[in-house]
């Protein structure tokens, strides 16, 4: 049902893909990276424990973590039902303390060392910023570029934040469909 074959990353996921490129363990396709990589925030987490990912996520059980996070993150309005759908992702991600562990400074030293003698595997990758992205900024992005030379081309959706394939499903559908999705 695709047009072309195409690769779609966000937040760790973009890491995930970096980190398959770096490792030449899939084809080097082309592929959007969705808002900013979440380099800094890797970089920070020094050593990553199981520990520290459990404690992060417990924050999403508590009900006023939850109203604040919808607050600043969600831009559409959203139901119960909905809300509690989405909370439950973070609560039953049997990966979620992985994360930490997996993805810290020396994840990035490596990925970085492993870019830098492939540097085709940093090609044909665009970037969607996300103009209105409040848990990641430019900042963040921008020490990943630095971190990995790369200059790869940005399109800026300004009215999209974090979660644009939640807040305005449409106008996202749309823009991967005119990427040739």
């Amino acid at each position: 049902s695709h047009k072309r074959a195409l690769v779609v990353a966000t937040g760790f996921g973009a890491l995930v893909l970096l980190g398959l490129r770096a490792r030449g363990v899939v084809p080097d396709l082309p592929s959007i990276i969705l808002g900013a990589i979440p380099w800094a925030s890797a970089e920070a987490r020094t050593p990553g424990t199981r520990a520290s990912g459990e404690a992060e996520r417990a924050r999403f059980a508590d009900p006023g973590f939850r109203a604040e996070f919808v607050r600043a993150h969600l831009h559409s309005p959203y139901d119960e039902q909905e809300l509690r759908a989405f909370f439950a992702g973070y609560a039953t991600c049997d990966a979620w303390g992985q994360l930490h562990e997996w993805f810290d400074r020396d994840w990035t030293e490596e990925i970085q060392s492993q870019l830098a003698v492939r540097p085709k595997a940093i090609e044909g990758i665009t970037v969607w910023a996300l103009g209105a992205d409040e848990l990641l900024d430019q900042q963040e992005h921008d020490r990943a570029i630095r971190a990995l030379g790369a200059s790869w081309p940005t399109e800026r959706a300004e009215g999209w934040g974090h979660f644009p394939y939640l807040d305005a499903p449409g106008p996202w559908i749309g823009a991967l469909e005119s990427a040739g999705v």
